[in-house]
């Protein structure tokens, strides 16, 4: 017959650490609510909004998303873009955390202000302007974009 033999104390440490950091990763992207752009999918604007949808240029500044909606993935680069749409489509709750932990993701709260770097094919390079990312830029599609209100509550290149 044979006796189970106790496992070391170092052993049952490791692995209760293994089993919170597992924990911890699935956790992470359930507690930042990212998502990426639904095709098809247009911000909501106002009347004076529309006379310069889609003529996003570099220089101008924009507000990522609707206040209170949830947050928006800011990606590295192009590749890592690619990757996010990825795991997002594979429901692959540790990839998203490998892109966060490698802080080649992040996500940043709607009602965000940036501004535009550049564009390169669909995606656009912005630099956050305010909020705990604040100076650090990424790539993002430009659908989450909203035009900031002017003071007397018109839209940019209103008349």
């Amino acid at each position: 017959m044979s006796t189970a033999q106790p496992q070391p104390k170092a052993l049952r440490i490791a692995s209760k650490i293994a089993l919170l950091f597992l924990l911890a990763i699935l956790a992470v992207p359930l507690y930042f609510g990212l998502r990426p752009a639904a095709p098809g999918s247009a911000p909501a604007r106002s009347p004076g909004e529309e006379r310069r949808t889609g003529n996003f240029q570099p220089g101008d500044e924009v507000i990522i998303g609707e206040p209170g909606k949830g947050k928006w993935a800011v990606v590295a680069d192009s590749a890592t873009w690619e990757r996010y749409l990825t795991v997002q489509r594979a429901k692959d709750t540790l990839g998203e955390t490998e892109l966060r932990m490698q802080n080649r993701l992040v996500g940043v709260e709607g009602g965000t202000r940036a501004k535009i770097i550049q564009r390169d094919g669909d995606l656009w390079e912005v630099r956050v302007l305010e909020g705990p990312w604040i100076g650090r830029s990424g790539w993002r599609t430009s659908e989450p974009f909203r035009w900031p209100q002017k003071a007397n509550g018109e839209a940019p290149g209103t008349p």
